[in-house]
């Protein structure tokens, strides 16, 4: 069994202190985790397939209050995803060659770290131990970068945890979204995104959720146009975020 994580701390940037412990709360499915505006981006790309999109998940669904150490493993992505061992080990080997579009501009080493990171290789990167998780259950399994999250000004993308455990009925959500492709996945991400819970408890219809079409007039009669619409585009802040 996952911990879960806390929902109320922002996250941390760097390696933690070797002393830190990864402090853990009762698995509850109606809190929420968040995914930082790097990983995010990542994510939203087109080089992260459905399947490791929702594998990433699975792992932040069970970080700690920072977003960074997650408990998490081929047996939560397994039941999450409703995947065999092979499969959640070839996503979670992918997500660890996945590394930030960083230009030619030099950046520190840990603004250069891949999507997920191996604690042990973590610790030796950083010199510092892995923290600590107050349970003999469990353990840090995977460190999900933050890319110094410090220096960036756009806000963490919030995420329901009833996404990854289900929720009544619907026990597998992230099986389900698996299988309808990934650009369903990239889009609800997409979505979580642009989401305003202050003002409009969810995504603010007006300004993300329509579409686009042309308008030809291809005949009159009477008094009266009729007219062809054609596709024009989608939301334009929807499709920067896919792109």
């Amino acid at each position: 069994m996952e911990t879960s994580n806390q929902t109320s701390s922002a996250p941390v940037s760097g390696p933690a202190p070797a002393a830190a412990e990864v402090q853990t709360a009762p698995r509850r499915r109606d809190g929420c985790f968040f995914i930082c505006p790097e990983a995010l981006s990542i994510l939203l790309s087109g080089q992260v397939s459905a399947d490791e999109i929702c594998a990433y998940l699975t792992l932040a669904r069970f970080t700690d209050a920072t977003g960074v150490f997650s408990t998490a493993g081929v047996k939560a992505i397994r039941r999450a995803l409703g995947t065999g061992p092979n499969h959640a080990e070839a996503s979670l080997k992918k997500l660890q060659a996945i590394r930030p579009h960083v230009g030619t501009r030099r950046r520190r080493d840990w603004e250069q770290a891949s999507l997920v990171q191996d604690p042990e290789i973590w610790s030796r990167q950083y010199g510092t131990a892995v923290p600590v998780v107050p349970s003999q259950l469990h353990r840090v399994r995977w460190i999900l970068s933050d890319f110094s999250r410090e220096i960036s000004t756009t806000p963490c993308t919030w995420i329901g945890n009833g996404l990854v455990d289900g929720f009544g009925k619907f026990r597998t959500p992230l099986a389900t979204l698996r299988g309808i492709g990934v650009d369903a996945v990239r889009m609800l991400l997409a979505m979580y995104a642009r989401q305003d819970f202050e003002e409009y408890q969810g995504v603010p219809p007006l300004n993300n959720i329509y579409t686009k079409y042309w308008t030809n007039e291809v005949a009159q009669f009477g008094g009266f146009k009729l007219l062809q619409f054609v596709l024009r585009t989608l939301c334009r802040k929807i499709q920067r975020l896919m792109l």
